[in-house]
Formats: C-alpha cells, sequence, structure tokens
C-alpha cells in the first residue's frame, strides 16, 4: 500500500503546473482519508452550559419504545456513542437516542460527505470538500453555516470551540477558530504548504496542522502547531518522503499523529518525539480512541485475508497485539481493551489481549458502538441492542 502511494506521487511530481499537482494531490489524500475514515475515532468530552443542559434535560424526559428501532429511507453511514445516548448518521439526517430507544434529536441535511466529530453533547457535521457545516447540541440545531470556500476538515473542542479548515483563493488553505459563541478568535493562511488536517486541543487553546508541499522534487509532510490565545507558532517540524493520515492535540498540548511508517507523540514545544515504528508493514486502517489511544491494523502475511492488530497508548507504547483476525468491519476502544466486529460477531479483548465476551445477531451488523456495558448496532434499517455472553476461560 505505501509503495502504490509513493508511486502515484512520483507520477505527480511531473506535472509542470503546481496547480494541477496541488488539485491532484488533494483528490489522492481525499481517497486515502475516506478509505481510512471507517477506523478513525472522536473524542468525547461534557461541556454543559446552562441553558444546554436545562433543554436537554427535558428533550430527554419520558421513555421511548425500546430497541430494536426501525429507521426508513436511509443509508446509514456510521453509529457513535454520545453523551448518555447513541447517535446514527446517515447520508440525510443525524439521529440522537436514548438507551430505552427515545429520540432526543433528528435533523437533516445534504452534504455529499458528510463527517462528525463530537465533544460531549455538542456535534459538528460538515461537507467534507463541499461548503457547509451544522453544530447539533442534545435538542436542536446550534448553528447552519456555509463556507465560502470548500471545506477541508473540522475540529470541535471541549469548550465548544471549533475549527474549520478551507481551500482559498487567495493561498494554498487557510483555518479559522472560532468560539463557542461563533466569533473568529484566530486565523491563519498558508502560503508554502498544502493544508490536509486540523487538531484543537480539549481547551481550545493549542491548534495543530498537517500539511504537505514539495522542496527539490521530494514530497515534505509537515506538522504545524499553534498558541490560539495570542496567535504564535509553537513550533514547525517536516518529514520527508512520508504521509501523515491523521493529527489530534492530546494531554499537555502534546500532539499525537499517525503516518505512513510510524505513530509518533510530539511535545508542547516540538523538541521531543515518542514513536511507534511500523516501517515495512502497510498500515491498513486506524481508529482513535477518547483518550487518543490508537489500534493500528496491518495485514497478516498470508492468503485469508487476516490481520494484526495492535493496540498503543497515548505515548506510543505498546498495550498488546492480536494475530490472525479475520477482516475488521468495525471497531471501539473502551479504557478496558478493544472490542472488534468480524464475521458478524463483536468480539471484547482486556488489555491482556483475552478474548472475554461477545455478542451477535441473526441480521449483518454494519456499524456499532458502546454505551455503559451494552452494545448498540445498525443493520441495514434497524438499531437494535445487544447483550454481551462471556467467553469461558480455560
Amino acid at each position: 500500500m505505501p509503495t502504490a502511494r509513493i508511486d502515484e506521487i512520483d507520477k505527480l511530481r511531473k506535472k509542470r503546473s503546481r496547480k494541477a499537482f496541488l488539485k491532484r494531490l488533494v483528490i489522492f489524500l481525499l481517497i486515502v482519508v475516506l478509505i481510512f475514515s471507517l477506523f478513525v475515532g472522536m473524542r468525547y468530552a461534557s461541556d454543559y452550559d446552562i441553558g444546554g443542559f436545562i433543554t436537554d434535560f427535558i428533550n430527554s424526559a419520558g421513555s421511548g419504545p425500546g430497541f430494536p428501532l426501525d429507521f426508513a429511507g436511509n443509508t446509514a453511514l456510521r453509529l457513535y456513542p454520545a453523551k448518555n445516548a447513541v447517535a446514527l448518521m446517515t447520508d440525510t439526517s443525524f439521529y440522537l437516542y436514548k438507551s430505552d430507544a427515545k429520540e432526543l434529536l433528528h435533523t437533516y441535511f445534504n452534504y455529499a460527505n458528510p463527517i462528525l466529530v463530537s465533544s460531549g453533547n455538542k456535534f459538528l457535521i460538515y461537507d467534507c470538500f463541499g461548503y457547509n457545516y451544522r453544530m447539533e447540541s442534545m435538542s436542536n440545531t446550534l448553528l447552519d453555516i456555509s463556507s465560502e470556500e470548500k471545506i477541508i476538515c473540522a475540529d470541535l473542542a471541549h469548550t465548544g470551540h471549533y475549527a474549520v479548515l478551507t481551500e482559498s483563493a487567495r493561498s494554498l488553505a487557510t483555518v479559522s477558530v472560532y468560539d463557542k459563541n461563533n466569533v473568529e478568535i484566530f486565523s491563519w493562511s498558508s502560503t508554502e504548504n498544502y493544508l490536509t488536517a486540523c487538531s484543537l486541543s480539549p481547551d481550545g487553546k493549542t491548534l495543530a496542522l498537517s500539511g504537505l508541499m514539495t522542496s527539490g522534487g521530494m514530497l515534505r509532510s509537515v506538522i504545524i502547531s499553534f498558541n490560539v490565545s495570542n496567535g504564535e507558532e509553537n513550533f514547525r517540524k517536516y518529514y520527508d518522503n512520508t504521509l501523515i493520515y491523521d493529527i489530534s492535540v492530546i494531554s499537555k498540548s502534546r500532539i499525537s499523529a499517525v503516518m505512513e511508517n510510524n505513530a509518533v507523540v510530539i511535545s508542547s514545544n516540538g523538541t521531543a518525539e515518542q514513536s511507534f515504528d511500523y516501517t515495512g508493514r502497510s498500515l491498513i486502517g486506524y481508529h482513535r480512541s477518547e483518550d487518543d489511544s490508537l489500534v493500528l491494523i496491518f495485514p497478516e502475511d498470508n492468503s485469508n485475508n487476516e490481520n494484526i492488530v495492535t493496540l498503543i497508548d497515548n505515548d506510543c507504547f505498546e498495550i498488546f497485539t492480536l494475530r490472525n483476525i479475520s477482516e475488521i468491519t468495525d471497531l471501539y476502544i473502551a479504557s478496558q481493551g478493544i472490542y472488534l466486529l468480524n464475521n458478524n460477531i463483536i468480539s471484547f479483548y482486556n488489555n491482556d489481549g483475552l478474548l472475554t465476551k461477545t455478542a451477535s445477531y441473526t441480521s449483518d451488523i454494519l456499524y456499532f458502538t458502546i454505551m455503559n456495558t451494552a452494545a448498540y448496532a445498525v443493520t441495514d434499517s434497524s438499531i437494535i441492542s445487544l447483550e454481551f455472553e462471556p467467553v469461558p476461560q480455560s
């Protein structure tokens, strides 16, 4: 997989027009992001304001019909955990349900490539390489915005601050950060690097960007960190001949990144770096948890379409590795271990790498999430709840 990417980049380098290069490269990177987006995790935390808390409390009162719950006319894209609720995003709608299937919210949108970022009781949905984004609470729509430029990426902090990275007619890309009142508090345009991703720290005070450029015929990726409060750049680090798939600002304003050949954690000033190296192996998927642990997925060296699954913590230290795992449809990282969906079975492996419980269903499970100790899953036409059965230990 990495060889195929480098070959494609080599072809792009031969183009004379820099704009043509960037457009082709953007399309290529978007394909990479969309392929991996199945496994990408979001970060969740609570940030209630009093008014929002009261509204959400009133709307959540009462009981629902219970699961299974049918939904019609939409294609399910993903199921997410929310604040004591389950969030379902389809190609046209966003739903929120309590554990008893009481509907808290149902909104509609018309996005070609909807992406969701959540933080506690707020949800930012944007149209990747479209012009629109919206903010939802647990009970109503807070924002519905049309951008003047195409949106590349967006992120949401625990404080309600959010960042929107867009294309730009006057530069290669522009990123803006807004406070919870939708007031712009930071803006920066890149003239050297085409920016591909953005991330805000949980407190909204640190912004990280990833991007790429060419220098002397060589591909260079970059990670840039900013202090949102004063607008100053914290640091800038370049990586030659490699792609950066994902970045996240984690605790102590450090930056975690998933790259082509390794996962890294960079200190807040950019001087120190910890790494989990997988050079020579093809990364085929990854998933980031609430606490920025990472699951990395590699193919087994056999003809059975099996995978190697490695869980690392937010300091890039390996917790455990599973071998000979059949093709993974979805996964969820918990503090006690990981849940994997394959062969229509949800299996839980604890932090010792031991399989301890499973859950299954008669119809095909597309996606799932975990709330408390129960699994919630989506099929072609309904949301279901599943109870786990323990696996006897020898």
